[in-house]
């Protein structure tokens, strides 16, 4: 009997018929293939007996390790639950691998989307090549599937690897192939049927992908085990970028204590990071993940060790303005960068009234901001409304305040509202001077008109942006109005 070119390990694991699926996408194939069941451990229902039935020439393990001790396969690999093989996928790997005499071979795979926010696809855009060291393709490193890779079996026994460990398994063997081949051709897809381990937020999970985190970044910390910088930095980039995701869910599920030790170590995990390194996951990371204020706080407080920031991503710091983007002007803004800016940021209009005596008119908003947190009552210098093009600027007063979201008034005088149509404007200025407009909208279902003394102002909405239109009031209209003033004020002595 001919010896098997690759030994393909698989799960003894039937989901959602997953199984016969695989064994059915493997015996497409045309190269020698040679396929041991193993046990899987994990959550799900044991194979049906009558799914092997037929397959006289399947072997059988208690686990990944056992099976590669036995395998004779020249080449190994481990097809993850709810992946199979597309037609010739599988022969695409080999043959490269053969060609190339390859230690390992990265193929396309669809359906899979690395949690990381780095790009392991783009690696394959430029055609199927050879390359010495993982140093020279370093985002390779962010796709730790097994199922679209296939290892020299030699690799595999000297490294020890465990291919049912996922990353503890893909990376070191990645990190020491001396011949590394990667194809854009598709080699397998993602059929369905598994779970995906970053939707569980249970406090188990969270801590095992932090240990997992903590091995690989100690691993790497070894000079002998890793001695090329290039494959240190792409190493901890991935593990910075891995780790960032199972912040949220530690926040949600894990207890004061829990978090707190969570908080410690993720801090110690990153600060044997180089700093540029780290501000780039950092970064990267956020964009991936809508880049929003409050999940860049949560990042910054994972740095920090600090769980309080974890559990509560706000800040209640004034703005900055750098290069035309508005920023939390903190200490840290020079290391964590785009982490601390002030986004998605927006205001409305919500009404106009009359103040006391009819001589001013109050205007009323909102700001929404997620993880800025303003304080009831207090005057912001670093938010002003602007009325005209003269720059007629008026501080914003915060009237009510949450996480995220604060009400706002500030009064201007009638005599500083000329007649005619009125531009308003919300600018952000810093302690430095420097100032940038924040967009500006109405709430249509709000009031919009205040009559004073001399003057009716209304607030009209355009393609240009909100403005008021001040028109003249004629002197019975001011009578009237100065008579309703004074009969609002003696309705209100009468109450009190």
């Amino acid at each position: 009997m001919a010896r098997p070119e690759v030994s393909v390990i698989l799960p003894m694991r039937e989901t959602g018929g997953w199984l016969r699926a695989a064994l059915d996408s493997v015996d497409a194939q045309e190269s020698r293939t040679e396929v041991i069941l193993v046990g899987d451990g994990r959550k799900g229902q044991n194979a049906d007996q009558d799914v092997v039935i037929g397959r006289p020439t399947l072997l059988q393990a208690g686990t990944a390790a056992e099976a590669i001790g036995f395998a004779r396969g020249r080449y190994l690999t481990y097809l993850a639950p709810g992946d199979v093989y597309v037609p010739e996928g599988l022969d695409a790997l080999v043959e490269a691998a053969v060609r190339h005499s390859a230690d390992l071979v990265v193929g396309d795979m669809h359906g899979a989307t690395p949690a990381t926010g780095l790009a392991w696809r783009r690696e394959l855009a430029f055609g199927a090549r050879m390359v010495e060291s993982v140093a020279g393709v370093p985002d390779i490193l962010s796709g730790v599937a097994t199922s679209n890779k296939i290892f020299r079996r030699d690799l595999v026994r000297v490294t020890r690897a465990d291919l049912s460990q996922g990353a503890l398994a893909t990376i070191p063997l990645l990190i020491w192939a001396s011949r590394l081949v990667l194809s854009d051709r598709l080699c397998c897809r993602t059929a369905g049927g598994e779970e995906d381990p970053s939707m569980t937020d249970t406090e188990a999970e969270i801590m095992t992908r932090l240990a997992l985190a903590e091995i690989i970044a100690s691993r790497c910390a070894d000079r002998e085990a890793v001695p090329s910088p290039l494959v240190r930095r792409a190493v901890m980039r991935w593990v910075g970028a891995t780790h960032l995701p199972t912040i949220d869910g530690a926040a949600a599920c894990l207890d004061d204590a829990a978090l707190a030790d969570f908080a410690h170590r993720t801090s110690i995990m990153f600060k044997e990071m180089p700093p540029d390194v780290l501000t780039e996951i950092l970064t990267e990371s956020l964009t991936v993940r809508r880049g929003r204020l409050d999940d860049g706080l949560r990042a910054v407080g994972a740095c920090r060790g600090d769980a309080e920031t974890i559990r509560r991503p706000v800040s209640t710091g004034r703005l900055r303005v750098l290069a035309g983007r508005v920023y939390l002007d903190a200490p840290e803004l020079d290391a964590f960068g785009d982490l601390l800016r002030v986004t998605p940021l927006s205001a409305v209009v919500s009404r106009l009234r009359e103040s006391a005596h009819s001589t001013q008119v109050r205007v009323h908003g909102q700001v929404m901001a997620p993880g800025f947190l303003a304080t009831q009552g207090e005057v912001r210098p670093d938010l002003l409304l602007e009325f005209g093009d003269e720059a007629a600027r008026a501080e914003l007063q915060v009237t009510k305040a949450r996480p995220g979201f604060f009400a706002w008034s500030c009064d201007v005088p009638a005599r500083a509202l000329p007649y005619g149509v009125v531009r308003l404007r919300l600018i952000a200025r810093d302690r430095f001077g420097a100032e940038v407009a924040i967009p500006l909208d109405v709430m249509r279902d709000g009031r919009v008109r205040a009559d004073l003394e001399t003057r009716r102002v209304r607030l009209r909405v355009s393609s240009a942006g909100p403005s008021l239109v001040v028109t003249r009031k004629g002197p019975l209209r001011s009578a009237v109005a100065k008579v309703q003033a004074i009969g609002a004020a003696m309705r209100g002595v009468v109450r009190r």
